[in-house]
């Protein structure tokens, strides 16, 4: 039978980072794929505590790689929006508006009730 010492860091009242430690060899459970690994297959945090992150570097590419598509999806339909959304108003402005408050905005604005005030005297 092998002696395991089981360490659980604690912080803010969170679980935080949980390390499996055999006297042989250290090994750490993956919080995503739940497979027990060694622990050269961890990156480290905080070296300068030795905390190391939660997943595998295997899990952690993979959601990293998730993170990117999502964030260049994101950016693209937000750039589609921004050409598609330009409102030309008549008192010579134009601004993108993602939402009706943008509209409302202009149309309180100083400058467009300037221009309209003028345009009806």
């Amino acid at each position: 039978m092998m002696n395991l010492l089981y360490t659980l860091f604690v912080v803010n009242n969170k679980y935080k980072y949980t390390i499996l430690q055999n006297r042989d060899n250290q090994t750490m459970e993956c919080t995503k794929c739940h497979e027990r690994k060694d622990i050269s297959e961890f990156s480290l945090k905080n070296k300068k505590e030795g905390i190391y992150y939660l997943h595998c570097d295997d899990c952690r590419k993979y959601t990293l790689q998730m993170q990117y598509k999502y964030k260049n999806k994101a950016k693209d339909e937000y750039e589609i929006k921004k050409i598609t959304n330009v409102i030309d108003c008549e008192c010579g402005k134009s601004f993108v508006s993602f939402r009706d408050y943008h509209i409302y905005r202009h149309v309180n604005s100083q400058h467009h009730k300037n221009y309209i005030s003028c345009k009806n005297r």
